[in-house]
């Protein structure tokens, strides 16, 4: 005689376990490979729907006995909140928060019971405060997703009103009660303090490299100084003489600027940057380089391309490290040595990117070196040549600017990187 009873119960084991073990293994995985982000969002997410369906099932073989579990529920909910290192913030529709875990106090220092009803922009840095309600009021109307499923880089707010940088996630949940968003939060000050340092040394390091070049560039208009230097003093009347000194001593001027502007790490704000000016000033500063090494470049720049929201110092940075690498490739290279450049405004799933992609005609990245070639200290080239970061730093400052870095590569035939930002909105 079957036993409706335990046949329930047979499957609320069942599908309580599937979730749960998926929970932890997504934390596990996220934690492993660096992104506890994304793995706390979706241990979150899966944490709450396997509550959901402990609960319904196991509501519907305690409704057979008469029994109440629904505090079993809201304990496993409870563990997962406060199991998770990173702040966990619950709100609804209003932006008004339901519920946050312990970790929110250690991190933006307000006590979860004096967190909950007010509004959640009270953890957010300008320019995120002001704009987070419009934020939401425009997904509900219109649908269109800006923040949900994807990490982004925030300025957060604790209670003393001291900022700090941090990584959002959110995600979305559909309840009896209507819409939930759940987003998760890390703060990544010592992330961006090693960051800081290690885009230092590398900037350093291409500064020492953008030098040896520079001499023949400085050499030239200084040998012109001193010939027409020479010529006034030996009584040449000519006001042309003098045009030339301070044409040429302006030239100077610039070349030193551009090599100060390199190895200064400027606290330049975000704005609209049409990415073209950043990569024009590290070709010019690698044209004299270019030309020694008998390097053509070929550039395909789209007109009308969007602005990006981005530090053009810090696009020039990426740009020098991309061309340098060619450049260092290209040595290696007996046929004749090419540099292709291309900018393109492309659309993925509703969403605007400008891409830059710089391809050499080189030897390519052999396939031991692609999973470790943007990894902090790797280098293929020969000891005392590289220090092993401009990769590392480049990829920090694309993410940090909301985007990718990506390598595209075929042994013996080429290697190119493609650089993907959000266009400006």
């Amino acid at each position: 005689m079957s036993d409706p009873v335990g046949q329930t119960r047979g499957r609320a084991v069942a599908w309580s376990v599937v979730p749960l073990v998926l929970v932890f293994g997504a934390a596990v995985a996220a934690f492993a490979t660096g992104q506890p982000v994304l793995g706390g969002v979706l241990a979150v997410a899966l944490a709450l729907a396997a509550t959901i369906a402990l609960r319904a099932a196991r509501g519907r073989a305690a409704s057979a006995q008469g029994q109440d579990v629904r505090p079993f529920a809201g304990m496993v909910l409870e563990h997962v909140f406060d199991a998770v290192l990173d702040p966990i913030i619950v709100i609804n529709e209003r932006g008004t928060v339901l519920a946050a875990n312990v970790a929110t106090e250690r991190v933006f220092g307000w006590p979860p019971p004096e967190l909950v009803g007010r509004n959640v922009s009270v953890l957010m840095g300008e320019p995120y405060r002001a704009e987070h309600d419009g934020y939401i009021a425009t997904y509900l109307a219109t649908g269109v997703r800006r923040a949900i499923g994807r990490i982004r880089k925030v300025i957060g707010r604790r209670k003393d009103d001291s900022e700090f940088p941090c990584e959002l996630s959110v995600s979305e949940l559909h309840t009896p009660e209507g819409r939930r968003f759940v987003g998760v939060v890390r703060d990544i000050s010592e992330r961006e303090r090693f960051a800081m340092q290690m885009a230092a040394t590398e900037r350093l390091a291409a500064v020492g490299e953008l030098a040896a070049g520079l001499a023949h560039e400085v050499n030239n208009p200084l040998n012109t100084i001193i010939n027409c230097a020479q010529m006034i003093k030996d009584g040449d009347p000519s006001p042309e003489l003098r045009d030339y000194v301070l044409h040429e001593a302006m030239r100077i001027a610039g070349i030193v600027r551009e090599l100060m502007n390199v190895a200064a790490d400027r606290a330049e704000d975000y704005r609209h940057t049409d990415v073209h000016q950043p990569l024009q000033r590290a070709l010019a500063l690698l044209a004299t380089r270019m030309r020694q090494a008998r390097v053509t470049v070929n550039l395909d720049l789209a007109e009308g391309l969007p602005a990006v929201r981005a530090r053009a110092d810090r696009l020039q940075q990426v740009f020098l490290n991309l061309l340098l690498n060619a450049l260092d490739a290209l040595a290696q290279c007996e046929r004749e040595r090419r540099i292709d450049i291309v900018t393109r405004a492309e659309s993925t799933n509703g969403e605007s990117w400008v891409r830059i992609a710089v391809r050499d005609n080189g030897p390519g990245v052999p396939e031991y070196a692609r999973e470790r070639i943007f990894q902090p200290f790797f280098t293929t080239k020969k000891p005392g040549e590289g220090t092993g970061l401009g990769l590392a730093v480049s990829t920090g400052i694309v993410r940090d600017h909301g985007g990718t870095l990506q390598l595209h590569t075929e042994v013996g035939k080429f290697a190119e990187f493609v650089v993907s930002l959000p266009a400006a909105r």
